[in-house]
């Protein structure tokens, strides 16, 4: 009996969805048509949003980035709005300040480096207190230098002690054990160590370091002026001046000047030597106080009387391939 009443159960369930079927898919087809009916409604909307159209039929076409957003939204099947692609088509855009500037600059190309200030650049100086060792180490160069006294200090003599005032020239001849050797004169034995802040000499010294780093930069500003004056005449000589020097010096591979060489060796000047050469330069005509030589320069380096050897350039000017005599090629300074 109650198998019966199951299977009766079950028929009747049957039965009663046979019926209902048909209304339900009728149901779920027209959920459906509303459902695609509200997508293209709110997919115009947005279409129209974009293009600037205020009714649906204020246009007759669809530029061609409305339609490719509208196909990216129907094939990604969401209502979430892509974003356009930069100036495609929509003539009413226009690229932003950041954008603009991004697009029409191009990188800037490198400058080239000016040739003449590579081959003369300016000096890099130490600071004093690196040469002379936090104070400690005087070079030997710097020595006998005139000092003032700032306080009064008795020197030791044969005779005894000899005062020396306050404000008092004397003679700093070296330093020993951190301390000045000062006397008051060189006919005078009498001497005594003292500190450098009883003397000037760092006051001194200093002011003559800063006048030598003017007078470097100074003279490195000059050898540019030159070259740049010799790079615009390119060697064109007169035959006036052609006949006024003579024949061209006679050079070896390199650019070695025969007559500059045989002048260094034979100690024609004291401040370098021809070990210190470091480059060569070319063979000019030029005009030095009112006559005309051959010009031939070389970088090397020079004994500063206190700051000891010091690059630079300097000249020699050529007559009948001999050494007439040295500059300095900056200021035109005789070589020593």
């Amino acid at each position: 009996m109650k198998t019966v009443f199951n299977l009766l159960v079950v028929a009747l369930a049957v039965i009663a969805g046979w019926y209902a079927h048909p209304s339900l898919i009728q149901t779920m087809e027209t959920n459906k048509g509303n459902a695609k009916k509200k997508h293209e409604a709110e997919l115009a909307a947005a279409v129209r949003k974009i293009t600037g159209e205020s009714t649906p039929g204020s246009s007759s076409r669809t530029p061609s980035a409305a339609r490719e957003l509208a196909k990216a939204m129907r094939n990604s099947g969401s209502g979430a709005l892509p974003a356009l692609p930069p100036n495609s088509g929509n003539t009413n855009e226009t690229s932003s300040p950041d954008t603009a500037s991004t697009t029409s600059t191009s990188a800037a190309p490198n400058t080239p480096k000016d040739e003449i200030e590579a081959k003369y650049p300016l000096p890099a100086f130490k600071e004093i207190s690196e040469i002379t060792k936090d104070w400690s180490l005087i070079p030997s160069r710097a020595f006998p230098r005139q000092v003032k006294t700032l306080v009064a200090i008795n020197l030791e003599g044969a005779t005894g002690k000899v005062p020396l005032p306050a404000q008092s020239s004397a003679l700093a001849v070296g330093m020993s054990q951190g301390m000045l050797v000062i006397m008051k004169s060189r006919d005078e034995s009498a001497r005594s160590l003292v500190p450098l802040a009883n003397t000037d000499i760092k006051e001194t010294l200093t002011a003559l370091y800063e006048k030598y780093k003017t007078y470097k930069t100074e003279q490195v500003m000059k050898e540019r002026q030159r070259a740049r004056s010799l790079k615009e005449r390119a060697n064109g000589a007169t035959s006036t001046e052609l006949a006024a020097v003579g024949p061209k010096p006679k050079s070896e591979p390199g650019g070695i000047v025969t007559a500059m060489v045989e002048s260094l060796r034979f100690k024609q000047i004291k401040e370098t030597t021809e070990d210190r050469i470091t480059a060569w330069g070319d063979l000019n005509i030029e005009e030095i106080d009112g006559k005309t030589y051959w010009t031939g320069s070389i970088q090397c380096t020079v004994d500063n009387p206190i700051f000891g050897p010091t690059p630079t350039e300097i000249m020699a000017l050529i007559r009948d391939d001999k050494v007439i005599k040295w500059l300095y090629t900056g200021s035109k300074e005789e070589v020593q």
